[in-house]
């Protein structure tokens, strides 16, 4: 029933959980998720986990390398299973274990680990030459409009004028929270996002901020940059306060509200569409960037893990950021 009110290209944006599938997804809202820690992509024709990522202070930090090959979990063989199996394996309570056989080398090796709570670092800040700073946000958490007003209050304090917000790959997460990180950069009396919902009613969300943080800024997304990633970047594109680097976005426009139905399972469902201060929609087709930038998610995602010296010379969207913001004035193709 819930597949019936989703868009067709977006399936998955209503949802059932139960209880504690719920406490989960409020857990990583705040920015702390019980999980082994790690991110790995799937073989499906041998059947194995590839890890791609450690999750710093994660259960498998210290336990987990790049490129382990998990075969078997809980000594179950994975080819013929589906992503939602596969998950259903690594996740579980916290304080139980799961035992995974690794392929290392030339080393087979059982390795068990347990699934643990802890804190996901979801601001990333990378200083560069030329009072530039990159920020990378990887999800809207509760913590992000605070953390990032404390980081760009201490860039200032530095002499960095010059900010590029990394967005690529941001899926979303808290609704509000992207709109007080919009705010951090608005003056009063601006428009952050306007919205319209099922009962016909448009509301406008307005700055309130008398003390805006004033940055030349940058902004990179992609392809999979979602929904509240979605809403920061509009708003600042629609004042002039950004040039965005990148591809189209990817085209999260509709927002969602949640329900505790009577037996405590939480259901979610489409309740309105969201559209930039200036009226567009971006519902599908994405938010389109000032400067078009392609790059392959594959490439990107290794270029991530490596430190910023080595990874700049290869990050094009980045390294386009950054003449731009040489510029002596990055704004000047609005005018």
């Amino acid at each position: 029933m819930l597949r019936h009110i989703s868009p067709p290209k977006q399936k998955d944006l209503a949802t059932i959980w139960t209880s504690s599938e719920y406490q989960k997804i409020l857990d990583g809202l705040k920015g702390k998720q019980v999980s082994l820690g790690f991110k790995s992509s799937f073989n499906a024709n041998d059947g194995s986990l590839t890890v791609t990522e450690v999750l710093p202070d994660s259960p498998a930090e210290s336990v987990l390398e790049l490129h382990d090959r998990i075969l078997k979990i809980n000594s179950n063989e994975l080819k013929g299973m589906s992503l939602h199996e596969l998950n259903a394996l690594l996740e579980g309570d916290e304080g139980s274990k799961v035992t995974l056989t690794v392929n290392r080398g030339l080393d087979i090796l059982d390795l068990t680990i347990k699934l643990e709570k802890f804190e996901t670092e979801n601001i990333v800040v990378t200083k560069l030459a030329d009072s530039i700073a990159v920020v990378q946000i990887k999800r809207f958490t509760t913590d992000i409009p605070q953390n990032l007003k404390d980081a760009l209050i201490k860039l200032k304090k530095e002499n960095f004028g010059r900010l590029i917000l990394d967005l690529r790959n941001n899926q979303g997460g808290l609704f509000m929270e992207a709109l007080k990180t919009a705010e951090l950069f608005l003056p009063e009396n601006h428009v952050l996002l306007r919205t319209y919902d099922r009962k016909k009613e448009l509301q406008n969300y307005v700055s309130a901020n008398q003390e805006p943080l004033e940055f030349e800024t940058v902004i990179l997304v992609n392809e999979m940059t979602a929904s509240s990633a979605e809403i920061l970047a509009t708003s600042l594109q629609d004042h002039n306060k950004a040039l965005i680097v990148g591809t189209s976005t990817f085209g999260k426009g509709v927002f969602e509200t949640t329900y505790t139905t009577e037996n405590g399972f939480r259901v979610k469902f489409i309740t309105g569409t969201m559209y930039s201060p200036k009226g567009r929609s971006w519902q599908n087709k994405g938010i389109l960037p000032d400067f078009f930038v392609k790059q392959d998610n594959k490439i990107l995602s290794k270029l991530m893990k490596m430190d910023m010296k080595d990874r700049l010379p290869m990050d094009t969207a980045l390294l386009t950021a950054i003449k731009l913001l040489k510029l002596k004035d990055p704004g000047d193709h609005k005018k």
